[in-house]
């Protein structure tokens, strides 16, 4: 009995934690057209229960077997008609078959399929099922600290590192190291471990002032500026960030920027060090995602502050007269 009561306090703390995830308006119509997507059977004016962790944050697709069993229903693909239903056997209790013709197989690819695209169409514990666990299904992921380096968390290794730095895997194993030597393809990190990374926005914050003084030789340089030399790879500092504006009409640099960013409706198309979240007033750079769905931008916020990584609710508390910042990926045209 006291299992139960656990088991019950467990789903309602979790849903609670879904309830109250907030939303911007365009992720809500992006995930709505992901769940209608994974409706095939709309023109039948029907809905299958299809079980899913994702709640249309995902793109959930399915077998193309000629007759699939896609939640209750058994659809003919190539017919496009639904040629059955499936009844669960509540009868016997947990030794019932579960619904699907082979229950040695998964059900469908797994939905996060597309944000691993170098492993099969299903990621659960990276086909190592005895060496790994994973209790939630969710993608692991890195968080940032304040200096911008990433603390791992459970299950991150080498290809999470690489997805969470938009970077190729060989590339990563290559230039990361540990004692001397590279890490590797195949590295796998302790919860908690520590990556120091070395890129224009964490040498800023390095070379930055940490005493509250104003210091001219290292500080003084803005946000936008910041945010212009970090997102086209230069060194930030006073000489190739200055003080610029990203509403300045006059200025050659920013008017050669603006031609090559594009406005994006959500962070899940965000690219790490490529994105400005532009406030108008105030310019950050995207950071990452951690596996909470928290996104990470570095800033400058002021001339004289110390720049760091910051939440993008921290921003949006400091910079509250804009609470609906643009998203603009840097996409230089070749």
């Amino acid at each position: 009995m006291r299992n139960i009561y656990f088991l019950l306090l467990c789903m309602l703390a979790t849903s609670s934690i879904i309830a109250q995830e907030k939303l911007s308006e365009e992720e809500k119509a992006r995930r709505e057209k992901n769940i209608e997507a994974g409706n095939p059977f709309k023109q039948f004016g029907y809905k299958a229960k299809v079980a899913t962790l994702s709640k249309g944050k995902y793109l959930e697709v399915h077998d193309l077997d000629s007759i699939v069993v896609i939640g209750s229903v058994r659809f003919h693909v190539e017919k496009k008609k639904i040629v059955g239903f499936v009844v669960p056997d509540s009868i016997n209790g947990v030794y019932a078959r579960p619904i699907g013709d082979m229950p040695s197989r998964w059900f469908s690819p797994d939905p996060l399929a597309e944000e691993f695209t170098s492993w099969s169409p299903y990621n659960f514990v990276y086909n190592s099922p005895l060496k790994y666990s994973d209790p939630t299904g969710m993608a692991p992921e890195w968080k940032p600290d304040r200096n911008g380096d990433l603390i791992a968390e459970k299950g991150d290794n080498t290809k999470t590192l690489a997805k969470y730095l938009d970077r190729t895997v060989s590339d990563v194993a290559k230039n990361f190291k540990q004692g001397g030597e590279s890490i590797g393809e195949n590295r796998q990190f302790k919860a908690g471990e520590k990556v120091e990374l070395n890129n224009n926005m964490t040498k800023s914050i390095e070379n930055s002032n940490t005493t509250s003084d104003y210091n001219v030789k290292t500080d003084c340089y803005n946000c936008h500026g910041a945010a212009i030399a970090a997102v086209k790879g230069d060194q930030i500092n006073p000489t190739t960030a200055g003080f610029k504006d990203l509403a300045d009409p006059f200025n050659s640099e920013v008017k050669n920027l603006k031609k090559d960013l594009k406005v994006i409706s959500s962070s899940s198309e965000a690219v790490f060090g490529k994105t400005i979240l532009s406030f108008g007033d105030h310019s950050a750079v995207f950071y990452g995602t951690d596996n909470s769905g928290t996104n990470y931008f570095y800033s400058k916020n002021g001339a004289t502050e110390k720049p760091g990584v910051f939440t993008e609710q921290e921003l949006k508390n400091i910079y509250s007269n804009n609470p609906n910042p643009t998203l603009l990926n840097y996409e230089p045209k070749k």
